[in-house]
C-alpha cells in the first residue's frame, strides 16, 4: 500500500505533468495553423510596370528598323531609355524581394518574347506614341500609392514617358511639305487691275462709239504774206 504521506505529493506531480500536457498541446497547435494554407501574396505593382518597359523599349527598337531616317535617332533613344528604366525597376524588385540583381543575360533572356506565328506589319512612329502615352498614364497613377524611393522613381519614369510622346517624337516626325511657289494663288488681287487707274477692274470704261479725232486747228498765218502764185 502506497504511504498516506505520498498522496500529496502525487497529486502535485499530477498537475504539474497535465499542465505540462496541455501546454504541448496548445504549441503543437499554433504550429499546425501557422503551417495551415495561408494567402498568397499579392504581386509586386512594380512588376507590370517592369512587363510595360520591356515592351515599349522592344517597339521603339522595332519601329526604327522601318522609320523615316528624321525618326531613327529618337526611336533609338527611347528604345534605350526604357531598357535603363526596366534595370532600374529590376534592382528595385531584387532590393524588395532580398534577391540578388539578375546579370544583363539573364534579365535579357526572361524578357525576350516568344515568336509569334503570325507577325504583323512592323510598328510605327503613332504605335510606339501611343504606347509611352499608356505606360506614363501608369506610371502616373501608381505615385500615389508608392512612399519614397519608389514614388520617386515612378515620377521620373512617368515624366520620360510624357516628354518622349509629347516632345521627342513629334519633333521626329517628316516635316509637311512646303506649298508650291509657283502655283497662282486665288485669294491674290488681279496683278492687271492693280496697275490700271483707280486699282479695279470694275472701273474699266465698257466699249462705247468711237469719237472722231479733232480737226488739226486753222491757220495762223495772215493772208497778206501768202506769197502770189
Amino acid at each position: 500500500m502506497l504511504d498516506a504521506e505520498s498522496h500529496p505529493l502525487s497529486r502535485r506531480r499530477v498537475l504539474v505533468d497535465g499542465g505540462r500536457g496541455l501546454l504541448a498541446l496548445a504549441l503543437v497547435g499554433a504550429a499546425t495553423t501557422a503551417c495551415g494554407p495561408s494567402k498568397p501574396p499579392e504581386p509586386d505593382p512594380l512588376e507590370a510596370q517592369l512587363q510595360a518597359a520591356r515592351r515599349d523599349s522592344e517597339l521603339a527598337a522595332a519601329a526604327a528598323k522601318n522609320a523615316p531616317r528624321a525618326a531613327v535617332p529618337a526611336l533609338n533613344e527611347i528604345a534605350a531609355e526604357r531598357g535603363r528604366h526596366a534595370s532600374a525597376l529590376v534592382e528595385e524588385l531584387s532590393r524588395a524581394a532580398g534577391k540578388p540583381t539578375p546579370t544583363e543575360t539573364t534579365a535579357s533572356t526572361s524578357s525576350t518574347p516568344a515568336p509569334s506565328d503570325k507577325p504583323g506589319p512592323p510598328p510605327g512612329v503613332r504605335e510606339v506614341a501611343e504606347a509611352l502615352k499608356k505606360s506614363a498614364e501608369s506610371a502616373t497613377e501608381l505615385v500615389p500609392t508608392l512612399s519614397g524611393y519608389r514614388a520617386g522613381l515612378m515620377g521620373s519614369i512617368a515624366a520620360a514617358c510624357t516628354a518622349s510622346f509629347t516632345v521627342g517624337l513629334p519633333a521626329a516626325a517628316p516635316a509637311k511639305p512646303a506649298p508650291d511657289s509657283t502655283a497662282p494663288d486665288s485669294t491674290a488681287p488681279d496683278s492687271t487691275a492693280s496697275h490700271l487707274p483707280g486699282g479695279s477692274a470694275s472701273r474699266l470704261p465698257g466699249p462705247g462709239p468711237i469719237n472722231p479725232p479733232d480737226p488739226p486747228p486753222a491757220s495762223t498765218v495772215d493772208p497778206s504774206e501768202r506769197k502770189p502764185r
